[in-house]
């Protein structure tokens, strides 16, 4: 077949292969996009590795988009949380270029509405709205940037994995042919930058860590000046004086006792106190069956009216030998008589002091025998005590009379009781298989608390001694002793 005339067999193919270069250059736009995207990802992951505030990390931020976007300025904000979840206002933490006179003037507050205006939307902003319909909903944006004479804002809200809003990035003036770049690049860093951002929140230190690290670096850095310090520190601090104060056990005894013991041989009758008591003088403590007196009573009574019968006899036949014996014999029998009634009228055992009984437990003894000089109860004064000091012998030499005492008894933990060293007992004791000397203090009781046998602590004041005698002196004198030196 025959071809007309100026027909181009070339045509056909050029004009299909148009479309197709065209697919390839969009194509090779968008993977450059994709590729300067990822660079300024990786970059921005980089910086903020290095970042170890969240302030640091949030100029950092700010820094790197206005390079990428060719913006005039870039803001930083931040939403912190309570303990409980509760939100607190917005913060700014980056910003990229410094606040102008214009900046200051226009306020710090002004700034802070438009970005919580834009985290309250929650949507990406883009200003001047081209949408008609939400231009009254950027009432804060429009005031801020007509109050610097903006042209262009780019703002996009930083969230969580759970959509939550930490914060909000705003681009201010982005290069006109940057514009859309920016809004790519601001959506697809939101959640990976919020999860970093909080992230670097959370590993923040606190000042006392801050200031730790710092002092550990120094130490680090200057170790052998380190090492002088110390030793000069702690060879100054081992010099300074300070109280001394001797521990020591204690225990409270009474200022006197007195002892009840029966008063002649007879069974007990009844018990009417126990020990802890408190009885007051004349109070009746116990009580002495009468049983085996009133038969001796009667008994002496007999032999009496017989013994006078005897006497009348004698002196009726003239036996004045026999009625002088006689007479005698009576005369005894009848002190005999008022002895045993004056044991019959003491069968009460009563308290001769105020007090509390110590000893003396006789509840489940009632019908045994009784010796006279048995001691039946042991009754303490209250009022005043005796604290007895248990004084090491290694720390006799530093406790002297006169030294003021501070004592806590396990029973009142909360009360601290005062008093002075009275007396120190020239010989030692054996108590609790330690070698003891025993300081007496006298403690006043006016509440009447304090009971005989009550155990506790005392500290006596032994004057200001060097902290190092204080820390080392019974090792030292331990060290002797054993070395023999």
């Amino acid at each position: 077949m025959r071809k007309p005339q100026g027909f181009d067999e070339e045509r056909p193919s050029r004009l299909a292969a148009a479309p197709r270069r065209t697919d390839t250059v969009d194509l090779a736009a968008s993977m450059d996009a994709k590729l300067r995207v990822l660079s300024i990802v990786i970059e921005l992951q980089s910086h903020l590795d290095g970042a170890s505030t969240l302030a640091d990390a949030g100029q950092q931020t700010a820094l790197a988009i206005r390079e990428a976007v060719s913006a005039s300025n870039v803001l930083i904000a931040w939403r912190r949380f309570d303990a409980v979840g509760v939100p607190a206002p917005l913060q700014l933490i980056g910003q990229s270029s410094p606040p102008g006179d214009q900046d200051a003037a226009l306020g710090l507050q002004t700034v802070l509405s438009a970005l919580e205006e834009v985290a309250l939307r929650g949507d990406p902003l883009c200003w001047p709205s081209t949408d008609p319909a939400a231009r009254h909903c950027l009432l804060a944006v429009n005031q801020y940037a007509k109050s610097i004479g903006l042209s262009q804002l780019v703002g996009v809200c930083l969230r969580q994995g759970d959509n939550q809003v930490r914060g909000v990035v705003l681009v201010v003036d982005p290069n006109a042919t940057e514009l859309a770049f920016a809004q790519t690049l601001l959506q697809i860093v939101q959640i990976p930058l919020a999860s970093k951002l909080v992230a670097i929140q959370r590993s923040t230190p606190k000042p006392w860590e801050r200031w730790f690290r710092g002092l550990m670096r120094w130490t680090e850095s200057s170790r052998r000046n380190v090492i002088a310090v110390v030793v000069v520190a702690v060879a100054f601090l081992m010099c300074v004086p300070v109280s001394y104060h001797v521990r020591c056990d204690c225990e409270l005894q009474p200022t006197h006792r007195r002892y009840i013991a029966s008063p002649f041989d007879a069974p007990l009758e009844k018990a009417h106190v126990r020990p802890g008591d408190l009885v007051d003088q004349g109070q009746l403590l116990a009580s002495i069956d009468s049983r085996e007196l009133d038969l001796q009573i009667a008994s002496v009574e007999a032999k009496w009216n017989q013994s006078e019968q005897l006497r009348h006899q004698k002196v009726v036949a003239h036996d004045f030998a026999e009625s002088r014996i006689a007479e005698l014999e009576s005369k005894r029998l009848k002190l005999e008589a008022e002895l045993l009634q004056y044991h019959h009228d003491h069968l009460r055992v009563v308290s001769p002091i105020a007090g509390v009984v110590v000893s003396g437990d006789h509840q489940r003894s009632e019908g045994v025998p009784l010796k006279k000089g048995d001691v039946l109860f042991e009754i303490a004064p209250l009022g005043e005590m005796i604290a007895e000091v248990s004084v090491d012998e290694q720390e006799f030499k530093n406790v002297t009379e006169s030294m003021s005492v501070r004592i806590v008894l396990f029973a009142m933990p909360n009360r601290t009781l005062q008093g002075d060293v009275d007396r120190v007992h020239p010989q030692a004791e054996l108590k609790g298989h330690q070698n003891v000397f025993v300081a007496e203090t006298e403690l006043m009781d006016p509440d009447n608390l304090l009971r005989p046998g009550m155990r506790g602590y005392a500290w006596v004041d032994s004057g200001r001694r060097a902290l190092g005698w204080i820390l080392f002196h019974r090792a030292y004198a331990s060290a002797r002793a054993a070395l023999g030196w």
